[in-house]
């Protein structure tokens, strides 16, 4: 996204109109021709809860869920609404269902984080 900024009312218009399976084709193109990924740079043009929601909308969801119940329980007072919304999601699993999550969620963890 170079330039002296992001257009917002066309980024809005990609990513609130393109199934998710569109955005991930999107997202593997973005990284193979620019070297960085989406997120990356979505992140560095918009902020707060804008730019969570543009980078939110790039996740399966999985991820989604993953991310929700890390965001959840962040600082020193937990979210008690997301927090109880992410633990009945994880209630409602089955014993796979949940190892597949907590495996996915190291996983996915360690990828993105800095080296």
């Amino acid at each position: 996204m170079k330039g002296a900024g992001t257009n917002d009312s066309v980024l809005v218009n990609i990513m609130g109109n393109r199934s998710k399976e569109h955005l991930q084709q999107v997202q593997l193109m973005y990284e193979n021709l620019h070297k960085k990924t989406l997120e990356h740079d979505i992140r560095g043009d918009t902020s707060l809860n804008y730019g969570k929601l543009m980078r939110y909308l790039l996740l399966l969801p999985l991820q989604l869920k993953i991310n929700y119940l890390r965001d959840s329980m962040k600082g020193k007072i937990t979210d008690f609404l997301g927090f109880s919304q992410s633990l009945l999601f994880t209630l409602t699993r089955t014993g796979l269902k949940i190892m597949l999550l907590n495996l996915t969620s190291r996983c996915w963890y360690l990828r993105r984080r800095p080296h």
